[in-house]
């Protein structure tokens, strides 16, 4: 019988280092103590002494702590040994209930032992415990046959050897002084049952590696039929781009070659006084086109995906700008820009806020100088400030005016902030939360 238990350690050890379920390591822990359990049956006298050179104990101090710390590790085990079980539920609730009461009456058992020393006391405590804990033990059986859980057969047939072995030296020793399943007499059926169960479960063991070796293998379609569905989702994702792209090139390139064909009739007809006026007006509508162009491909092109390449493109834009209106432009920038991935779309709504914040200052401020300031308080904060007549009144009247209007909705669409205020000359803030610059934040 021991040597039974001792394969069955190192069988269980080797397949928790194979497999690492830690079903494995419980049940090894099981095997241990009912070991040792068995050990000391086997090596006491009829005295119940047990020696060990010169070390002796009566066994009865320690034999029912140790087979209730055994049903605790065997408890473990069967809860990890089921497949589709859950914490949480009522079912994993009772068994954490039944596995601690058995740990603590373990403990509670040793010290009464210890203590009073009168092993009738302790046997009558332990056949009253070992009652309860076997039906409550046959209520979980019955519930897991009930509920039709994977693997519960086995669990249940197993377990049913070891309490029809343990009931039949309750029993049968009933009319010895030291009753029940310590009875040297009659361990004999709670062997027979221990060595059944250790049969039927390593059964159900090698059948649960067997189930999940079947998974697996059925995995592969559907991982191929995953990848399918990734595809499917990445040429989807394509399609809108492409739409994006289509309608950017409509609006933006569209109307501005639709104003240069015009403006080229006219001059055409005209071919007077004012034909240098529309070559300078078309000049001016293809440099914007170059600009819309040069800002779409800067939006798509993914190596600029980052808020340093975001700060830097917003810097190079204004100095460039503000230099061809003739308004001096002052950019504050922060010692260190952290790094952080910024999606293609998002990049493009900050840029585009900015932008008509910007055309805003020479359209309508009447300012000579600008000033624009990046900061990081936990956010992404751009800042740009004019010297110019700011707005008359409460700012917030002109919410109405169209860019403002395009402002507001891109920080809407990036849940930020768009913020007015006039102090010599207007100030508009964008504040724009470290998370929403994210590709992954942004919902598909």
């Amino acid at each position: 019988m021991l040597g039974l238990l001792l394969f069955q350690v190192l069988y269980s050890l080797v397949q928790w280092y194979f497999f690492r379920r830690k079903e494995y390591l419980y049940y090894a822990a099981y095997s241990i103590t009912v070991g040792i359990y068995f050990f000391l049956k086997y090596n006491s006298g009829a005295d119940e002494i047990v020696r060990i050179g010169s070390f002796s104990f009566n066994e009865l101090m320690v034999d029912k702590t140790i087979l209730f710390i055994a049903f605790y590790f065997y408890i473990e085990f069967a809860f990890l040994f089921l497949i589709n079980t859950s914490t949480g539920t009522r079912l994993y609730k009772t068994v954490t209930v039944i596995k601690n009461s058995m740990l603590a009456y373990a403990i509670i058992i040793f010290a009464v032992t210890v203590m009073y020393k009168d092993f009738s006391v302790s046997i009558r405590i332990n056949f009253f415990v070992s009652a309860v804990s076997y039906l409550a033990c046959m209520g979980v059986l019955y519930f897991i046959i009930k509920k039709k859980i994977i693997l519960g057969p086995f669990l249940a047939a197993g377990s049913l050897m070891v309490a029809l072995g343990a009931l039949l030296s309750v029993i049968l020793g009933y009319a010895d002084p030291y009753s029940g399943i310590g009875n040297r007499n009659v361990i004999i059926y709670f062997q027979a049952g221990v060595i059944l169960e250790l049969i039927i479960l390593n059964t159900g063991l090698v059948y649960k590696t067997k189930l999940y070796a079947e998974t697996f293998a059925t995995l592969s379609p559907a991982w191929a039929h995953k990848g399918k569905d990734h595809e499917r989702k990445i040429s989807n994702v394509l399609q809108t781009m492409r739409k994006e792209i289509s309608y950017e090139l409509q609006t933006e390139i569209g109307d501005g070659l639709s104003g240069i064909r015009l403006m080229s009739e006219m001059a055409k007809k005209r071919m007077g006084d004012n034909y240098m006026k529309e070559l300078e007006r078309i000049s001016e509508n293809s440099e914007r086109l170059v600009q819309s162009m040069n800002e779409i491909l800067w939006s798509l092109n993914h190596t600029n995906d980052d808020l340093p390449g975001l700060i830097s493109y917003i810097r190079e834009y204004a100095m460039n700008f503000m230099e061809q209106v003739g308004i001096a432009c002052d950019i504050e920038m922060p010692e260190k820009i952290i790094v952080l991935d910024v999606a293609g779309d998002v990049r493009r709504n900050i840029f585009l806020a900015v932008k008509e914040a910007l055309h805003n200052v020479v359209k309508h401020a009447g300012a000579t100088c600008l000033n624009i300031s990046f900061s990081f308080p936990g956010k992404l904060q751009i800042t740009i400030a004019d010297n110019g007549k700011g707005m008359p009144g409460d700012a917030a009247q002109y919410a109405g005016g169209n860019g403002l209007k395009n402002m507001a909705k891109r920080m809407e669409l990036l849940h930020g902030k768009f913020l007015i205020d006039n102090k010599k000359g207007t100030i508009v803030t964008f504040i724009i939360p470290f998370a929403e610059l994210q590709p992954a934040a942004k919902p598909q």
